[in-house]
């Protein structure tokens, strides 16, 4: 079933409006000036089709990363990078891997799948948003690494510059919980906690995300309450049990 479906979504939709257009004017009494306005209407068609997948695509990937599915995000990522004749159509998807290695806890291969993203074949204005998600996965990494100043450098000038062009609340909430991580690793747990226990309540994030602040919920408590870092940890897991937060508990 999966084989069809891929089938009918790369070539045989586009093919079969393709064959269906051309046999229309093959076989019509048509004048050439209709015949152009024909093919111009086949040509929004594919054009609508196209953006479409492209969105479903990007639907499918941003449910892999929300929920904490880092092995189908790679493999989704990996196939439209490998199958997509358009350089600068792979770029979201590099991210993607990025991604989801960061979701896996490798943070050697995330690290280089960041250094290998080509923003350059972007144009500035789809640009804004990919390398405002690069710089918050670069962020996290930092982080994790416990290099509180390259994760400050990391989030003051590259995510908080990305993000001046990004609207919208989702723009907001990657930036709290990026200063949320900064926070922690530089050893203000309080301030951290407070903004993390506000995410985790928040039911716009997946729960990977929601998991992620659980946990770091209990490395902030892990000194002052050890029983309820315990019970933040278990949570998170419950949350998260296919990435990185399982095994680090």
């Amino acid at each position: 079933m999966g084989t069809i479906f891929r089938i009918l979504d790369s070539w045989f939709v586009p093919v079969l409006v393709g064959v269906a257009y051309l046999g229309l004017i093959g076989t019509s009494d048509m004048s050439p000036a209709i015949s152009i306005v024909t093919l111009v209407f086949m040509g929004l068609i594919l054009l609508l089709w196209s953006g479409f997948r492209e969105l479903r695509l990007h639907a499918i990937a941003s449910r892999h990363a929300a929920v904490g599915e880092p092995d189908e995000l790679l493999v989704l990522a990996d196939k439209q990078i490998a199958g997509r004749m358009r350089a600068g159509g792979r770029v979201p998807f590099q991210v993607y891997r990025a991604v989801a290695f960061e979701l896996k806890g490798d943070r050697e291969a995330a690290t280089a799948a960041l250094a290998a993203v080509q923003f350059d074949l972007l144009t500035p204005k789809s640009r804004r948003g990919w390398t405002a998600l690069a710089a918050a996965t670069k962020v996290n990494l930092l982080a994790q690494a416990d290099d509180a100043a390259g994760a400050r450098r990391a989030f003051e000038d590259e995510l908080r510059v990305a993000m001046k062009g990004v609207p919208g609340p989702g723009a907001e909430i990657i930036l709290r919980e990026a200063e949320a991580r900064v926070l922690l690793v530089e050893g203000k747990h309080d301030d951290a906690r407070a903004m993390f226990e506000v995410l985790a309540k928040d039911i716009r994030l997946g729960p990977a995300t929601r998991g992620a602040c659980k946990y770091f919920i209990g490395k902030c408590l892990e000194a002052t309450d050890p029983a309820a870092a315990q019970e933040a940890y278990a949570a998170a897991a419950k949350l998260a049990p296919r990435t990185w937060i399982a095994g680090a508990i």
